[in-house]
């Protein structure tokens, strides 16, 4: 997950209603102002006013983030190996 999201809902219907908000207790929508979003999809979010719109400039790919998780595992390990040497 990202360090700034506490909670993806996996399968959301396009559609956002209050009730979901409500019983989500969704603080804010965040969208990309540079990629298109279906209006049905924040209309509820932007009468709420909780519908966020932020200027991404990230790049990162897939593999960049698969890189990552495979550098940071070795890191990993190589701490626990010290560890067991001590």
């Amino acid at each position: 997950m990202c360090r700034y999201v506490d909670e993806a809902i996996i399968g959301a219907p396009l559609e956002l209603t209050k009730e979901m908000v409500e019983s989500y207790k969704i603080k804010k929508v965040v969208v990309d102002k540079n990629k298109p979003v279906d209006p049905r999809a924040v209309q509820v979010a932007k009468e709420l006013g909780i519908l966020v719109e932020v200027d991404t400039t990230e790049t990162l790919t897939t593999g960049e983030i698969v890189q990552r998780v495979v550098s940071r595992h070795a890191d990993y390990l190589e701490r626990q190996r010290k560890k067991l040497v001590c």
